[in-house]
């Protein structure tokens, strides 16, 4: 292989690798059966491991400069715009051949800005995005129906929201941590009343029928 075409064949080295945080995936763990211990926690790795974003493995591919390219490795695909051999401006990662993962922008190969993500569970989540975190305005779609739309900080739900049961049962409050915490209402979904209350931590202290 000449010097050209080997530079051309590895990615550019022209930003440092940025230390990436593993992606929160509401599945793997519930998916896991069998052994536990040490076995387990390999098994979860692994299925963890698979989406990292950027691409795990070395990527290669021809755009480098700017341009739109397509950027390969042994997890699977992205499509879009590159810099520097990493993601860099609007993009899709694929997994699995064909199945779309994500979709939205990209900075120095991680999530940033605004794009929506397609859990291997079936969950949805569309809003923004911060070092590869859910963060600032979004909206999550569980299996079960439910939906959360409001604040997250740094993948927690976290700030003013509202909580959509497949019911139709509505809650309008505050979360922190992930947690209900703060001043509240229920609705129920037939409109026969509102509950209001306050909790703690994901706890019920008080609360009144109106």
């Amino acid at each position: 292989m000449s010097s050209k075409a080997a530079q051309q064949a590895r990615p550019s080295l022209k930003y440092k690798d940025v230390d990436l945080p593993v992606c929160h995936i509401g599945g793997p763990t519930e998916l896991l059966s069998g052994p536990t211990g040490r076995q387990r926690r390999k098994v979860e790795q692994r299925l963890l491991l698979k989406f990292r974003w950027p691409l795990a493995s070395p990527l290669t591919g021809p755009a480098r400069a700017g341009k739109l390219g397509q950027l390969l490795s042994d997890a699977g695909i992205y499509e879009g715009d590159v810099l520097a051999g990493k993601p860099q401006g609007f993009g899709r990662y694929y997994t699995d051949g064909t199945r779309l993962l994500y979709e939205g922008n990209w900075v120095k190969g991680v999530r940033e800005g605004s794009g929506t993500l397609y859990y291997p569970s079936g969950e949805v989540y569309s809003g923004q995005w911060h070092l590869n975190k859910r963060h600032g305005l979004g909206a999550m779609t569980y299996r079960s129906g439910d939906k959360y739309e409001g604040h997250w900080h740094l993948d927690m739900r976290h700030g003013q929201a509202q909580y959509v049961s497949q019911a139709g049962d509505i809650f309008d409050g505050t979360y922190k941590n992930d947690l209900r915490d703060g001043p509240g209402t229920v609705a129920k979904h037939h409109g026969r009343y509102v509950f209001k209350g306050n909790w703690t931590a994901g706890r019920l202290l008080t609360g009144e029928v109106h």
